[in-house]
C-alpha cells in the first residue's frame, strides 16, 4: 500500500469520464458511502455525514511522501477557491509523525 501511495502520490491525475461509463455516475446507480469520524488537528471530530452535501476531496498523505508535498498547496488553494461553493478538503495523515 505504501509503495502504491508513494508511487501514485508523485503522479499527476487527470480524471477523464468516457460516455460509455456514464451509467456508472447515474443517480439511480450511485450508493451511500459508509460513515467514518477522524479527529482534526485541533480535536475536533470531523464525519463524512457532516459533510453530506458537498463534494469531498479526500486525501490520504505521509510526511515522507514527497508528491503529497508538492500536491497539499494545490489542496489547500482548492479549498481557498471553491469551499463556498461546496467542496470540503480533507487530509488523511498516514504517519504518527503527521
Amino acid at each position: 500500500m505504501n509503495v502504491l501511495r508513494s508511487a501514485l502520490g508523485a503522479l499527476p491525475f487527470v480524471l477523464v469520464v468516457s460516455p460509455a461509463f456514464s451509467d456508472v455516475n447515474a443517480p439511480g446507480a450511485r450508493k451511500p458511502v459508509a460513515d467514518f469520524t477522524l479527529t482534526a488537528f485541533d480535536g475536533k471530530r470531523v464525519s463524512l455525514a457532516g459533510l453530506k452535501g458537498k463534494v469531498v476531496l479526500l486525501d490520504f498523505w505521509a510526511t515522507w511522501c514527497t508528491g503529497c508535498k508538492e500536491e497539499m498547496p494545490w489542496f489547500m488553494e482548492f479549498q481557498n477557491t471553491y469551499g463556498r461553493r461546496g467542496l470540503a478538503t480533507v487530509g488523511v495523515a498516514m504517519d504518527e509523525e503527521g
